[in-house]
This record gives C-alpha cells, structure tokens and sequence, in this order.
C-alpha cells in the first residue's frame, strides 16, 4: 500500500486531532466546554484589559504533547490506539490550560471592578445576590443583559449545589435586579446615541 504525505493532507489531519482533542476536552470540562472559540483577527496575538491604573494581559499557553501513532495501528484500522493518543493529549492539554485561564479570568475581572470576594463560610442566596448587584452585567447581541457567570472552585462550587432553592423573596428580589439592570443598560444606550 502506497500513502502519500500532502500539504493537504497535513492540515487535514491537523485539523482532525484539533477537532478531537477540542471535543475530548469539552466532554471532560463543562467550563471548558462553555467557552466559545473565537479566532484572533491577524496579527493579534494578546488581549489586554485596562482599567484605570490596572490592566492585565491575556496569558499564551503553549501547549504541548509529544505523542506517537504507528501507521500500521492507522492502516489497519486499530482507532482505540488513536483514540486513547488523543484522549492523552486532550487530558494533558486541559490540565496546561484551565490554570492559566482561571488566573487571567481572575485578573481581568479584578482590573474592571467585576471581584468580589466572599469570606463569610456560610454562603447563601442573598451572598450571591449583593455580589451580582456590585457587578457589571453582559449584554448580549439583542441588548438583553445577563447575570453574571461565578468562577469558584471545587470547594465552593460544592457549597453552592448545596444551597436550598432561594425564597420568595429571593426570587423577587433577583427579578427586580434584572429589570433595574435592563433599564440601566437602555438608559446608557439612549444616552451614547444622543451624544
């Protein structure tokens, strides 16, 4: 059998093993998972948060595996060989990855005042809400504000999963947030445009 080694068929497999360690990766880390891809413009390789006197750069993580597959396990057909390479590389590459990602998520949301840090054991509702009401919101494509999203570790992600479903006045108080953070951002927008 005669196989032949392309330009082409570099990136084709280039792109395969992109694809499988991304989706290998995605079903061993739901935050990993929620994150979206999206290519730097050309010529981009940093994004930099600055606020004030703070400012933080995003980190370059250079991830690597060395890794070997025996073309006769490919020309054969033995995919369980190529699978576990690939979950290795993708178990290797998550463990290079999602530390220096929480660090940066960190030092970008403490350069732009979206921190808060919560020293109280005893976690609850009403924690998480006095901290969504200090924070700056999203807003997505429609203009619709969102939450915030918590990053917390294991210990405290536990704790949370714990908390009793929120009271009443909880719930009340969360939904009048949202529309006085709604009203926010429309009132912002009104005034930008009226400049």
């Amino acid at each position: 059998m005669l196989l032949l080694v392309t330009p082409d068929y570099d990136q084709a497999v280039a792109e395969f093993v992109q694809e499988a360690v991304h989706g290998l990766m995605s079903q061993a880390d739901p935050i990993y998972a929620s994150l979206r891809r999206v290519p730097l413009p050309e010529g981009v390789r940093l994004a930099r948060v600055e606020v004030g006197d703070a400012s933080t750069t995003s980190p370059e993580v250079h991830m690597s595996e060395q890794v070997t597959v025996q073309r006769s396990d490919v020309v054969e057909g033995n995919l369980e060989q190529l699978y576990d390479v690939l979950a290795h590389i993708a178990e290797s590459h998550l463990r290079q990855f999602m530390r220096p990602f929480f660090e940066y998520v960190g030092d970008a949301a403490k350069a732009v005042g979206n921190s808060v840090t919560l020293q109280d054991a005893t976690l609850g509702w009403d924690d998480l809400l006095d901290a969504s009401e200090k924070t700056e919101w999203a807003v997505d494509a429609g203009g619709q504000v969102h939450p915030p999203q918590a990053v917390a570790g294991a210990a405290v992600s536990a704790q949370l999963r714990q908390l009793p479903a929120p009271t009443d006045q909880q719930q009340q108080r969360a939904a009048a947030m949202m529309k006085r953070k709604q009203e926010e951002h429309v009132s912002r927008r009104r005034g930008r445009r009226l400049r």
